[in-house]
């Protein structure tokens, strides 16, 4: 029975360690840079549909390196498995991390900064004594926090006082990070849904936007 149940375990444990890769905005980082690096590629090299006469020659006067391009995908970078994987695990990572952010802002957003249990354990944690009531400093330090734009909970007359700041910062990045996700999510979409056509032009003819007009 160990034996039998030794496999599913490494295999859920081998999943949760690349879901948890996934979810590191580390990750969508590095995901981002190969993207960047084979877009790159795709710049340097000629592509299929856009310039076949370039590949054609490529094929007749360096036989090996157009060996060595084809078999890589170089030659349609934007088509190849590699990119469209690379394309997709850079989405499900943006997912994995956003959703989490935006749920936890959102109720940072709703909530009132409470507390923290172990003030010791952070890593600016400062004790620092003043003179006069309790009372009187609370107060004095409540007018000063909300001049500095925190956001500060625990109404007069307590014996705390608890403030943060932040989210302005966290919903400026989350609101950055959507709108990147959506435009990936629309490059997808075009490519999918999309259509492409070249046309070569004489200098000094017209050209009409149909599809007969289009070179195969």
């Amino acid at each position: 029975m160990p034996s039998a149940t030794a496999p599913q375990t490494s295999l859920r444990r081998s999943v949760s360690l690349v879901w948890r890769s996934l979810r590191s905005m580390r990750t969508a980082l590095v995901l981002l840079l190969l993207l960047a690096l084979a877009a790159v590629a795709g710049s340097l090299v000629p592509q299929v549909g856009v310039a076949s006469a370039r590949i054609a020659a490529t094929f007749r006067d360096h036989p090996l390196r157009a060996r060595i391009y084809d078999q890589l995908g170089l030659f349609d970078v934007y088509g190849s498995w590699w990119f469209t994987m690379l394309y997709t695990l850079l989405l499900i990572s943006l997912v994995s991390c956003i959703v989490p952010r935006t749920r936890a802002f959102l109720r940072n957003l709703t909530s009132r900064p409470a507390p923290a249990r172990e003030l010791d354990v952070m890593r600016h944690y400062a004790e620092v004594a003043v003179g006069g009531e309790p009372d009187l400093a609370i107060s004095r330090a409540r007018k000063l926090l909300r001049r500095r734009l925190f956001r500060v909970s625990g109404p007069n007359g307590t014996p705390s006082l608890a403030a943060d700041k932040g989210l302005g910062r966290e919903g400026g990045s989350l609101v950055f990070h959507w709108a990147f996700l959506v435009l990936l999510v629309g490059i997808v979409w075009g490519r999918g849904t999309g259509i492409s056509g070249q046309a070569v032009i004489v200098e000094g003819q017209t050209w009409t936007e149909s599809h007969a007009s289009y070179d195969g």
